[in-house]
């Protein structure tokens, strides 16, 4: 993903037009197109984009008394076009007109366009035949290859003239001239298909994942059997269990969860864990740049990083991307991050190799397996019962966060050991399944903007197609067994 001083400036230095020309001339698509490397060749051709699709903004106002299922721009995973969340809401509490969409739509995020706001609808409605959002979504319904055209649209090229063209007051991009971007088109049929085939792939792969691991989750709240914080809500607490030292309802509703937790087997987190106190400066020297993970990097739905940005560490000279002084922990293979802030606990994510020495902020309690079961680690904390201990123990008047002291002190349901054994493994497959798909759509898309920038030739692009279909081949028949 570009970042805002790339798609304000230009994402190349090769051409260089002063802002004020910009704004003075009147630039076309084609013209957008030229500036992000993008020209027609043999083997690719560049195409209006109401020649691949339809464009439409159709709306609706929910009734009363019927369910639709909701998708919100911010339940968009940034880096892949995603659709992380989809909520379930009475159409009385929903107030004014949504947009409307459908499965294997494209939905495109007008607003601040350089979000990269676009993902493609790949799970069927279930309340209706029909899902419903904001009225900022423009709906696009491919006539053919909808995942090629999620990559096509999700692409530099696209994002650099949907991005260059925004009002500075108001960051929208007007829809009406959304038919009329140029999208590269790969001149070869079959290969367009092949394409095609391999982002569907990485898409099912994912949604199979992420089923999973709720299953898991669900499966070890039902072995513990504790009621949610919800049910507890509802519990009239006697007269006679006042604490002089706590007396809101937070403090009794965390006794009743613990005091069932302990009539199974349990531990507590500090037992469990260490809290690594690696530092970014064991690694890194003045000047050194790094990626910096922050706590709105890890998605809250799926549980997973999900972006990530190169910083600067204590430069010599200003510069824009100089790392905050938030970015403190160094991340190693097989880590636990959770947030401290209340509104972002539910931001557990585990650390792959890949991230392996990035830096992430000290909003997050960075918590290392002591028998490196990261599997298990990451099941629990993302489970009702230890989210409910979580939110009931933050403290704060502005903005509730969780001290390390009672962290430490949350219980963690153990289960038999056949069992324990089982849903470590895994959840320790499915995640690193999941984020081989997301690996391999990154993957995806830097060799198809090679190869639409002319950086790749037609037999080099073909290989490495066949080479990331192999290696998705692999995942599907893992996650068969």
């Amino acid at each position: 993903m570009l970042s805002k001083e790339e798609l304000r400036d230009g994402p190349f230095t090769l051409i260089v037009i002063p802002k004020e020309e910009i704004k003075k001339s009147t630039m076309s698509p084609l013209d957008y197109c030229s500036l992000s490397g993008l020209s027609s060749s043999k083997t690719i051709k560049i195409g209006q984009l109401y020649k691949l699709a339809d464009i439409t903004r159709e709306t609706i106002a929910p009734k009363e008394g019927e369910s639709y299922e909701v998708i919100n721009l911010a339940d968009i995973d940034k880096t892949i076009g995603e659709i992380t969340k989809i909520k379930i809401i009475n159409g009385g509490e929903i107030t004014n007109q949504k947009a409307k969409f459908f499965y294997t739509d494209i939905i495109f995020g007008k607003i601040r366009p350089y979000l990269n706001n676009v993902a493609v609808v790949d799970e069927k409605p279930t309340k209706q035949n029909f899902f419903i959002g904001s009225s900022e979504w423009v709906r696009i319904k491919s006539k053919n290859y909808s995942y090629y055209l999620l990559l096509a649209l999700r692409s530099k090229f696209t994002l650099f003239q949907t991005s260059a063209r925004i009002g500075s007051v108001r960051p929208r991009f007007d829809p009406d001239k959304l038919p009329f971007i140029e999208i590269p088109i790969i001149r070869n049929k079959k290969l367009l298909s092949f394409v095609n085939s391999i982002v569907k792939q990485i898409f099912d792969i994912r949604t199979f994942c992420n089923g999973e691991i709720k299953c898991l989750i669900e499966e070890y709240d039902k072995l513990l059997g504790v009621k949610t914080k919800k049910e507890k809500l509802i519990v009239k607490i006697s007269q006679n269990k006042i604490n002089k030292k706590r007396m809101d309802a937070n403090y009794y509703i965390l006794t009743e969860i613990k005091e069932e937790i302990k009539k199974k087997k349990y531990k507590e987190l500090k037992d469990l864990v260490n809290f690594s106190g690696k530092k970014v400066y064991e690694e890194y020297k003045d000047g050194d740049t790094f990626e910096y993970i922050t706590t709105s990097d890890a998605d809250s739905n799926q549980g997973e990083i999900v972006y990530w940005e190169e910083k600067v560490y204590n430069p010599q000279s200003p510069v824009s991307n100089k790392a905050p002084g938030r970015a403190q922990m160094l991340l190693k293979e097989n880590q636990i991050l959770i947030p401290y802030l209340k509104l972002s606990v539910e931001s557990v994510a585990w650390i792959p190799k890949d991230l392996e020495d990035y830096i992430s902020s000290n909003g997050f309690a960075v918590l290392e397996p002591k028998d490196g079961d990261y599997g298990f680690l990451y099941l629990a904390l993302r489970s009702t019962t230890v989210q409910d201990q979580l939110k009931l123990i933050a403290a704060g008047t502005i903005m509730e966060d969780i001290s390390k002291d009672d962290l430490k002190e949350i219980f963690i349901f153990i289960p038999n050991d056949d069992i324990k054994k089982y849903l470590s493994w895994r959840m320790a497959e499915i995640l690193g399944i999941r984020w081989q798909a997301r690996k391999t759509y990154i993957q995806m898309m830097s060799f198809y903007e090679d190869f639409c920038s002319h950086f790749l030739d037609i037999e080099k692009f073909e290989e490495n197609l066949k080479q990331l279909s192999q290696e998705l081949n692999k995942l599907n028949f893992k996650n068969q067994k």
